[in-house]
Formats: structure tokens, C-alpha cells, sequence
């Protein structure tokens, strides 16, 4: 039944606030789910599944590995919809940014599927870098404009302190765009898949998510003058000279292994 029909069924209406745009594509739904469902783990989290056009795949094939399914939806009239139609999926209702994933979790090895909401791509994220211990895989829709931010080379407008962060804690592959009239409503502009898969901790991983965050806090400014402000107990010269780092460079001209250098560096100093 197309999303329409469904909503209507239900007397509910798409909310943008919530950024509500359904998957109506059966090829995207195959090929998400297939990806969802292609490494071995003890459970799946599906994200926002809205009317279940991912979830309904998603069970099946998880089913046939023995997989468990757990939904996370705020909307109550899907939360609902989705207990009755799809009853084999375990529903955690509510503000997913609110939820304890770690207790959730416990230890357990999760992969998690989502189109996700644009307006809590970022926060989200966040949540994820948290918990990457006990991620297998993530794959993941965003608005194309935010996917390009986490795809992003050094020097460039759409390079910042997400892309660095991202790169460091996950490898980063596009899965494809998918245009507007895959959804309903059709949004303003093209989405865009990605996998995403942790890396392994590396020396000096700690502190550095806090030296991007400073280093990008303007931009226009030089990098070192930022981290200066941030951390003024170290010395960022010294640090830098040793790095063979230039003095003069922004944020942006900074790669993510420079940064991890960086964060390994703030460690020892």
C-alpha cells in the first residue's frame, strides 16, 4: 500500500517536524535491508521506521539468520501501526536521542539501519561514536548535502569538524543516491546511503574529539590560535613542531590522521 493510502488509513499526516519522508522504492528497500542484514551480529536496530517499508524486509530476512529486530520510533500512531502489523519486532517507543543505548546494548553486537530523520542526523551521530564498541555495521540515509559533509576531503567547503570526527571513528563508503520520488512526500533534494563501519581505537583517539571540535571553532581563523584558546596549559608551538605541522594552517587543511597526531601528541605533552 503506498504511504498515502496508509497515513490516510490511519488519519495521520506527514509531519515535517519530525522530517517524515517514506521509503516508496522496493529496489532501495532491498538493497538497504540486504546490507542490514549482510554481517553477522546479535541484533538490529532500526531507527524511525515510520510505516515499515524497511522493517518488513528487514524482519524476513533477519528472521531467516535468527536475528532479533528492535524498533526505535517517536510518532505514537506508527508506534502503534507497528506493533499490530509487525508484531515480531520489539518496539522501544519515544525521543531516540533520549534513549540508553549502552544499557540497551549491554553486550550485545548490533547493527543498525536508518533512514534517518535530517533534523537529528547530527546528535545521532554523536550517540553512535558512544557506543562504537559494540557496532558491526551502520547503514545509514541522510539528506546528500549532510552525506557529503561526512565524505568530505581536507580543503573543501563541505570538510569540518563531523567529517574529521566521523572519518576517525568509522570508515566512510557511499551506497548511492536515491532521489526525492523514492520517498513520499518527495523531499526538496536527493538522499544519500552510506555504510559505515568502526575502526578500531587508535593511540590518542581520547582527547581528540574535543581538539576538532575546537580547532573548527572559527573557522576562518588559524587552527593553532583556536586550540591556544581551548587548551592554553599546552604548548601548541612545541606540538606542532614536532608534528612538522604549519603554524599558519586552518582546520580545514588538516587531515583526520593529523588530527589523531594531534590528539596523541596533547596526550604526551
Amino acid at each position: 500500500m503506498h504511504p498515502r493510502e496508509l497515513l490516510n488509513s490511519l488519519n495521520a499526516n506527514p509531519r515535517k517536524s519530525l522530517s517524515q519522508n517514506f521509503l516508496t522504492s522496493p529496489h532501495w528497500a532491498e538493497r538497504l535491508t540486504d546490507l542490514a542484514t549482510q554481517k553477522p551480529c546479535d541484533e538490529i536496530w532500526e531507527i524511525g521506521p515510520g510505516l515499515g517499508a524497511l522493517t518488513r524486509p528487514l524482519v524476513e530476512k533477519a528472521g531467516k539468520k535468527s536475528i532479533p529486530v528492535k524498533l526505535f520510533e517517536y510518532d505514537k500512531i506508527f508506534v502503534e501501526y507497528l506493533k499490530k502489523e509487525i508484531p515480531q519486532a520489539d518496539m522501544n517507543a519515544g525521543d531516540v536521542l533520549e534513549a540508553d543505548f549502552q544499557n540497551l546494548i549491554g553486550t550485545k553486537h548490533v547493527t543498525i539501519l536508518s533512514n534517518l530523520p535530517y533534523n537529528i542526523s547530527s546528535p545521532i551521530l554523536r550517540k553512535f561514536v558512544a557506543i562504537k564498541p559494540s557496532l558491526v555495521r551502520l547503514i545509514l540515509t541522510f539528506q546528500k548535502e549532510f552525506a557529503d559533509r561526512l565524505l568530505a576531503e581536507p580543503r573543501t567547503s563541505a570538510y569540518g569538524a563531523l567529517t574529521v570526527t566521523t572519518q576517525l571513528h568509522f570508515s566512510v563508503e557511499p551506497v548511492g543516491t536515491i532521489p526525492p520520488k523514492a520517498f513520499y512526500p518527495a523531499p526538496e533534494i536527493a538522499s544519500e546511503a552510506l555504510c559505515l563501519e568502526p575502526k578500531e581505537n587508535a593511540p590518542g583517539i581520547e582527547p581528540v574529539d574535543g581538539i576538532v571540535h575546537a580547532a573548527f571553532l572559527h573557522r576562518r581563523k588559524k587552527a593553532i590560535g583556536n586550540l591556544k584558546k581551548a587548551y592554553p596549559e599546552k604548548n601548541w608551538e612545541e606540538i606542532y613542531r614536532k608534528l612538522g605541522l604549519p603554524e599558519g594552517a586552518r582546520a580545514e587543511e588538516f587531515d583526520k590522521d593529523a588530527y589523531l597526531a594531534l590528539g596523541l601528541a596533547y596526550s604526551q605533552a
